[in-house]
């Protein structure tokens, strides 16, 4: 047959809804030279279901593929070679993970989407097993953790241990709202020292697999003590909520200036998420607000539509119609040659260019802003502190972000949701391509010691002392509490343990 897509495997509708998942490591097989061609004259071998869903992962990459003039042929790759894992997703997994082992960053030598952190996993692109996660059902299924409609099934809690491996301490850096967590009374800044009756904090490298494995059980028994020194004995049932995007909203009155701070956790669907923010801008309006803090310290994405709307929230009025970011796909997609979209229902337009949009009440003259970033800050979150930055003074405080310039929208294949990077952004100067990351301004440890919004925070106090003194300088002295003793942030030693959110840009399309 000619060549051709299996296009029985495909469905016209796809799912926009993103369910929340850990990465998995897969059995990575390297690619391999084919000594016995599978295709001849550009035509594709007949297979079962199984082989031509590895056939349409690669196909699909052909043309969508953000870097796909680097892959080879059909014929070179060989989709249907990796097949050795122990479950289909595994293998799957794999095809995706070859795919983008192409795409070199000239300035690494690796590819674009090479994880450093985790080698044998995708930096950018994964698959989504609709089935597993209960989103092709019916009914709803215990294994959907989250969503980006703010559906939860889960704990609510994220971990990061702080101190050296022979003396550490688990604390809680942020706690979902409207969570289980939450319910128990816990918050960020609160530390245990047991989970289900394991204690641990002597030897993070032998204790480390053992207590990530206790941490996502669906019942946790917590032992520990609370920020005002009150010990606490919890146990916590997962359950099924819907929580609110922002940790903490608050007008800070510091140095003669009105400072609005607003810790934002996710950048979820419209329902979710524009009427919480609108109002939030609103009560920084009523209260005469002039700067901003905006907390984006455990935001790994979300949908660039909610993406948009924050960045106009928080535009001031005078850049109203100019050119927020550019969108830039592939020659093939912006061409309109990707036909293989037609299987999807999807169309265009390709390289997009968005401008400001200013809706009305709110903010109207904010001249600076100060993000508050980690490692863990990602994809839409850093489209918004990119987008500002030719217009007004933006400043980074914390560490350098996750680096992920490119987006992506569903491609439906079978019973999988495949994310592939798809375009990349810049904004109105031309900057982009952080693929390491965006670089703070200033530079400092996360401090998940204290409340959100607690101006002892290391790091909002930092982020103050900016706004108020105009220098980084006068932030004072970097010193975090642990164990009792204060300790230089310098020497502290912090890793979080559930960093497995969703890291990306999802473009809504039909």
């Amino acid at each position: 047959m000619k060549f051709k897509i299996y296009t029985s495997l495909f469905s016209v509708l796809f799912l926009l809804c993103f369910i929340s998942c850990k990465k998995t490591s897969i059995n990575v097989t390297p690619p391999t030279k084919i000594t016995k061609p599978v295709v001849i004259d550009n035509v594709t071998p007949p297979g079962n279901r199984f082989e031509l869903t590895q056939d349409s992962l690669f196909l699909y990459a052909q043309q969508l593929y953000l870097w796909n003039t680097e892959l080879p042929s059909y014929k070179v790759f060989n989709p249907r070679q990796y097949k050795t894992s122990s479950t289909d997703l595994e293998n799957f997994e794999n095809v995706l993970f070859q795919i983008t082992r192409y795409g070199i960053n000239p300035l690494t030598g690796k590819p674009y989407e090479y994880n450093f952190k985790e080698p044998t996993t995708t930096k950018y692109s994964y698959i989504d097993d609709l089935v597993a996660n209960g989103t092709l059902s019916n009914t709803k299924n215990d294994r959907v953790k989250s969503d980006l409609q703010g559906n939860k099934n889960d704990i609510g809690y994220g971990l990061t241990s702080v101190g050296p491996d022979n003396n550490y301490v688990i604390f809680l850096e942020f706690v979902t709202p409207g969570s289980p967590c939450e319910q128990a009374g816990l918050s960020r800044g609160d530390y245990f020292t047991s989970i289900n009756g394991f204690s641990f904090g002597s030897n993070y490298v032998t204790e480390i697999d053992r207590l990530v494995n206790e941490i996502y059980k669906p019942t946790v028994n917590l032992v520990g003590v609370k920020k005002n020194g009150e010990s606490f004995n919890v146990t916590i049932n997962e359950a099924r909520y819907v929580s609110s995007p922002i940790y903490k909203e608050s007008v800070i009155n510091a140095g003669g200036k009105k400072i609005g701070y607003l810790a934002y956790a996710s950048f979820t669907d419209a329902n979710n998420s524009e009427n919480v923010l609108t109002n939030a801008f609103a009560n920084f309006s009523s209260a005469g607000v002039t700067d901003l803090i905006i907390d984006l310290r455990y935001n790994s994405g979300g949908y660039i539509s909610t993406a948009q709307h924050l960045i106009n929230l928080i535009a001031p009025e005078r850049i109203n119609g100019s050119v927020m970011f550019h969108e830039y796909f592939n020659e093939t997609v912006a061409s309109g040659k990707a036909v293989i979209l037609e299987k999807q229902g999807i169309g265009g337009p390709f390289n997009i260019t968005t401008i400001f949009t200013k809706p009305s009440g709110g903010l109207r003259n904010i001249q600076n802003v100060v993000f508050m970033i980690t490692g863990s800050t990602a994809s839409a979150s850093e489209l918004v502190i990119n987008s500002l930055k030719p217009y007004i003074n933006v400043k980074t405080v914390g560490e350098t972000s996750y680096g992920k310039p490119v987006g992506f929208f569903p491609i439906r294949i079978d019973k999988y949701d495949v994310y592939m990077s798809m375009f990349s952004t810049k904004n109105s100067a031309g900057e982009g391509n952080y693929f390491a990351g965006l670089n703070p301004t200033y530079s400092i440890k996360d401090d998940p010691t204290k409340a959100f919004g607690d101006i002892t925070d290391t790091n909002l106090a930092a982020s103050i002392a900016y706004l108020t003194k105009g220098s980084f300088a006068n932030a004072g002295k970097k010193t975090i509490l642990l164990n009792g003793e204060k300790v230089d942030m310098n020497d502290v030693i912090i890793k979080p343990l559930n960093d497995n959110s969703f890291k990306g840009m999802i473009e809504k399309r039909k």
